[in-house]
């Protein structure tokens, strides 16, 4: 039983955190709802699937080329291992690297592509370029201030991209600019801006972060990298799940069957944001606040579970209450010519609805320093979604690649689970260091 004293103060920081992070959700759904439907009837099906691929593919090469550099960053400031200073110093070299090679390999991605449609998307593409440099920027920002705690900053700053574009998209629609490339350029400088002010505002709130014997001074330089980086990569893809992160179903899509089924593809997915922001932002804020409580295991074992199951009940709220709006919501936002997307959306509701409780696990159990959780389930998801999308998506169309996409989260899912009730959440009391048992060589 915790101290009344220590209970009501872990109360208050979960009741904040969750109000933070359900607002900070509701206006970039909001903003989303708003730029989207706009840009839908701008741009009509085929313009808009062209312009998903342009943000699908740097999101998917971005989130595979990150290796959990910046959630190691955040675990290691939160749990009080490394000074910010420090830490900024140990992931600076690696984070250029990484910054340079993967704005290159998008670049030559969306060049082949443009190339082998032949469609005339050339400046569309070229300004798209910008994508990748900002999205790095603001995940190393967002991750800097999460692991200084200051949640209310990373609400603010994840709802400004989503608010800004929707405010320059209003322009276009009543001016009647159907150019993809304007569309394209009003969402990369809302890109840019979001993410130049995320490394700004998280750098600050890092350097004041003052650790007297940290890693780096009790290792060295050379050790606490390796150690950081490691517990990065460790853990990376059971938080990553490549199927939803790398919009997998998105490119299968594109891909496999036209820019125009695409079109009426993200429409259907597009109510599925609410749940995933949800999951994003609550699991993101409980990881710094679970690996805080460190040093009381019993306040860290309730906090886990009270999280699972508070974030259990609005995440399955929300998707029944999406299934019934979807049904009015996509004529009304989109137009008539998007219903044939309102059975996609049903079926990725329930696809989401598995992968947003599983994004809440794993980033629950990465606070306790348990990285290798649900490593497992998305390689299962991964293999089941591979397996299904060719078959069902060219029996099915769109439908197809959504129901493949249910098949893979449940199957994952359900091994996951099953791992979970033998973690030690819900087994026997546990101390948790924050400086875990990984080991440096890849």
């Amino acid at each position: 039983m915790l101290p009344p004293r220590l209970s009501a103060r872990l109360t208050a920081l979960r009741e904040t955190s969750i109000l933070h992070n359900l607002s900070g959700a509701a206006g970039i759904q909001l903003s989303l709802l708003v730029s989207g439907s706009l840009s839908a009837r701008l741009l009509g099906p085929e313009n808009r699937g062209y312009l998903a691929i342009f943000v699908a593919v740097p999101s998917a090469v971005g989130q595979l080329g990150a290796v959990g550099m910046s959630l190691a960053a955040t675990y290691y400031l939160s749990s009080g291992a490394i000074g910010g200073t420090e830490l900024i110093q140990l992931l600076r070299r690696p984070a250029l690297i990484q910054l340079v090679s993967l704005t290159l390999i998008n670049a030559a991605i969306v060049s082949a592509y443009t190339l082998i449609t032949g469609a005339p998307i050339v400046l569309a593409m070229c300004i798209s370029l910008a994508i990748m440099p900002a999205a790095l920027c603001a995940d190393y920002g967002l991750a800097f201030l999460l692991g200084a705690r200051r949640h209310g900053t990373v609400n603010m700053i994840r709802t400004l991209n989503p608010a800004l574009t929707a405010a320059g998209i209003i322009p276009l629609y009543l001016l009647h600019d159907q150019s993809l490339a304007a569309v394209m350029a009003v969402s990369v400088g809302c890109s840019v801006i979001a993410g130049a002010l995320a490394l700004q505002r998280g750098i600050v709130a890092a350097t004041a972060i003052k650790v007297s014997k940290s890693l780096v001074a009790r290792l060295g330089r050379l050790r606490a990298k390796q150690i950081v980086l490691a517990f990065g990569r460790q853990g990376y893809l059971g938080y990553l799940s490549p199927v939803d992160s790398f919009r997998l179903d998105q490119l299968a899509v594109g891909f496999l069957l036209s820019p125009r089924e695409l079109g009426f593809y993200v429409v259907g997915a597009a109510f599925t944001n609410v749940g995933r922001l949800v999951a994003t932002n609550l699991g993101l804020s409980a990881t710094p606040e679970i690996a805080a409580l460190h040093s009381d295991p019993d306040a860290q074992r309730q906090t886990v579970r009270h999280t699972l199951l508070l974030t259990g009940g609005i995440l399955t709220a929300l998707t029944i209450g999406l299934a019934l709006f979807v049904i009015v919501a996509i004529p009304f936002f989109f137009g008539a010519d998007y219903r044939s997307s309102i059975p996609v959306a049903e079926i990725l509701l329930v696809a989401c609805w598995m992968l947003s409780l599983k994004r809440i696990v794993v980033d629950v159990m990465r606070g306790i320093g348990e990285t290798r959780v649900g490593t497992r389930a998305e390689m299962l998801n991964l293999g089941l979604f591979l397996a299904g999308v060719v078959p069902l998506g060219l029996w099915l169309g769109g439908r197809g690649v959504a129901l493949a996409l249910v098949i893979a989260a449940s199957g994952g899912s359900a091994l996951l689970i099953s791992g979970l009730l033998h973690t030690s959440p819900f087994s026997a009391p546990k101390t948790t260091s924050p400086e875990p048992s990984v080991s440096p060589e890849v």
